[in-house]
């Protein structure tokens, strides 16, 4: 049994403490705090007390339990004092009105509400989402997966409805992912279900947990994930804050050791509004007598930006610190990253600069000193000195041109004969030679073109 800590927030006590501060500077003053370590044991719902900052133990799977029946009648429950409870709303279709609701005790009505900005009583939807059986005919709960395909109508007009109207209308602060699979994929580690709709489309600010031992299902019975790490890692990554169950807990870690898991993967669904990622390169992989091999980021840079990209509610800005190109061009083309700025390798005013330019104070205009060739140009080797533009150059540029389905678009190009059909001839000097060549549009189609002089 844990023993409850000394009480945190007394005199002299950490912002985490202030409630005149908003939740989420507070939530990230505390996560600032915690070790790795203290984090980890945070995700599970027996979450243990941190005694060195006076944080108690905390429970968040105790059944206070109250069921809004549709024709508004009301239900009186004694909480006893000294705990902390969980409303629990076990039909999510019946509670678009929370007001049918009464806890007694604390004499708290509407408990789906908040009261100056403090949450009275947290309801918690489930299950999320196409949940309909618990074992019937040789079908269990824990391995369902709704292979007749659930079309994008039936989610729209049956299967996610009522959790809209508990997140939207009831403001619960509590959503549960379902055993079940849809279409093939897990509730708990469907990232479009739990990130894309629930928090982007529908705005849920609160916790997402997993049913009991959920996440272990993933990779024991369901066969979806390759490993137990695997499976963590999925969960996390789509949006999960809490696991119920110890699985996570045991394997969290040793994710984390195999790079599957960042600490930012466990940081980011509870404390990010603004960021600014500062990634790239060092001397140990650009530096004087060394060549470097490839033009990508080093480590799991890229699937940390990716994964902080997601869940950010406002674009991300990207500063790039290396001296040479890399290839981003994943994070060009993500639309949740707002920005890229390449900063080289600043000095001791470097951190000043970059701040000018990211608020707004200096602009220093969307140029580089140099080109930036996408990882596919590596396959050129280094002693290739050749600069023609002829066949035999192994990287070609491209003229994108975007067009609706069935438009016709006439496309020009405009060809200078000396720049683009000359060539050097053996002295050096640039010469135009009769004969036939090609203008080649796009990967494959060629057009002839015969040069007389």
């Amino acid at each position: 049994m844990n023993k409850v800590p000394p009480f945190s927030c007394g005199s002299g006590s950490c912002p985490f403490c202030d409630e005149g501060l908003p939740v989420r500077e507070r939530a990230r003053d505390l996560i600032s705090r915690l070790t790795l370590h203290e984090k980890l044991t945070q995700l599970i719902n027996k979450a243990p007390a941190i005694s060195r900052l006076g944080v108690p133990y905390y429970q968040r799977w105790l059944w206070g339990v109250a069921v809004a029946e549709p024709w508004g009648r009301q239900e009186r429950y004694q909480l006893p004092s000294g705990h902390t409870h969980r409303l629990l709303i076990r039909r999510p279709s019946l509670v678009s009105d929370c007001k049918g609701i009464r806890v007694g005790g604390g004499g708290l009505e509407t408990p789906c509400s908040l009261k100056d900005d403090h949450l009275l009583v947290s309801a918690c939807c489930k299950h999320f989402t196409a949940y309909d059986l618990e074992s019937w005919k040789g079908y269990e709960r824990f391995t369902f997966n709704a292979n007749v395909i659930v079309t994008k109508q039936d989610m729209a007009d049956t299967y996610r409805p009522p959790f809209k109207g508990c997140i939207k209308e009831g403001k619960a602060s509590g959503l549960m992912c379902a055993y079940n699979l849809v279409n093939g994929v897990p509730n708990c580690v469907d990232y479009d279900l739990l990130t894309k709709t629930a928090r982007g489309e529908w705005g849920f600010d609160g916790y997402i947990t997993s049913d009991c031992d959920a996440v272990l299902l993933h990779f024991d019975k369901q066969h979806y994930a390759k490993s137990d790490e695997e499976a963590v890692a999925d969960a996390l990554k789509a949006g999960l804050d809490v696991s119920c169950g110890t699985y996570l807990r045991n394997h969290i870690k040793s994710a984390i050791l195999k790079g599957i898991v960042s600490e930012s993967d466990i940081d980011i669904d509870i404390d990010i509004d603004n960021v600014v990622l500062v990634k790239g390169l060092n001397q140990k992989h650009e530096t004087e007598y060394k060549d470097r091999e490839d033009l990508v980021l080093p480590g799991e840079q890229e699937s940390l930006i990716m994964s902080v990209a997601k869940v950010a509610k406002k674009p991300v800005v990207l500063v790039l610190l290396c001296g040479g190109p890399v290839d981003v061009s994943f994070a060009k083309n993500e639309p949740k990253i707002g920005s890229i700025l390449w900063a080289g390798y600043p000095g001791q005013a470097g951190g000043r600069a970059i701040a000018e330019i990211i608020f707004g104070d200096y602009n220093p205009g969307g140029r580089l000193t140099m080109t930036w060739y996408p990882q596919e140009f590596v396959k050129i080797p280094m002693i290739d000195m050749r600069m023609r533009a002829d066949t035999y150059r192994l990287y070609r540029g491209k003229k994108t041109v975007k067009t609706d389905v069935k438009e016709k678009v006439l496309v020009k190009f405009s060809v200078n004969p000396c720049e683009h059909f000359s060539s050097a001839n053996e002295d050096g000097e640039m010469v135009i030679e009769s004969g036939d060549a090609s203008l080649v549009v796009g990967d494959e189609e060629e057009h002839p073109i015969r040069i007389n002089m």
